[in-house]
């Protein structure tokens, strides 16, 4: 744990990528009540290390230069490649994208009897957005994910046609499509760094 004093007025608590905690204190602030700061967040502090260590987890079943990951299972790239040699990763992906995510959210999408259109997007930050004229970004990066959550994600964006909201309402909706989403929902939080990852 790293204590800095700078000039400032509240107390800070952060838990970095690695887990390690820094402490952001005032100047002049006694090392009592930073200590006492630190003990009342504490539960707060460890929920935040095991969030990371399981994000850690996900991230260590991957290696991204060796294998390909479609659905949840890898295969190696070299034997991919032996299969076509103009495939390059990102064509490969982009395939896969469209032949699994986009057709599989083309079916949900029958559920809600409305005209909706898919776009693939590359955001570092969100698996998917929609807007009020029912136009659904989905992450490319949604390939990698075992389908149970590629659902969750896709149910999700398509209940926002009905509510473009988070509200009681919105969740009622997606839990008459995926009832379990809870469990879903919690589950892909893990996978979020994956966001960030140079997958390509």
């Amino acid at each position: 744990m790293e204590i800095i004093r700078q000039n400032r007025r509240t107390l800070v608590i952060t838990v970095k990528e690695n887990g390690e905690v820094i402490v952001k204190a005032p100047l002049f602030m006694s090392r009592k009540k930073i200590d006492e700061f630190i003990q009342e967040k504490s539960g707060w502090i460890q929920k935040q290390q095991i969030k990371l260590a399981e994000r850690e987890n996900v991230t260590s079943q991957y290696d991204f230069e060796k294998y390909v990951y479609i659905n949840g299972n890898k295969y190696l790239w070299e034997d991919v490649k032996n299969q076509d040699k103009r495939m390059t990763k990102a064509s490969f992906y982009t395939k896969n994208f469209n032949n699994f995510v986009i057709k599989r959210a083309e079916q949900w999408a029958k559920l809600f009897k409305k005209a909706i259109s898919f776009r693939l997007c590359n955001s570092r930050s969100i698996w998917g957005s929609c807007n009020a004229s029912n136009v659904i970004k989905l992450n490319w990066k949604m390939i990698l994910l075992p389908q149970e959550l590629q659902d969750y994600i896709i149910a999700h964006e398509l209940c926002h046609t009905i509510q473009l909201n988070h509200s009681p309402k919105f969740w009622n909706e997606v839990g008459k499509y995926l009832p379990d989403y809870k469990n879903r929902k919690n589950d892909l939080k893990s996978y979020c760094i994956i966001l960030r990852e140079q997958v390509l």
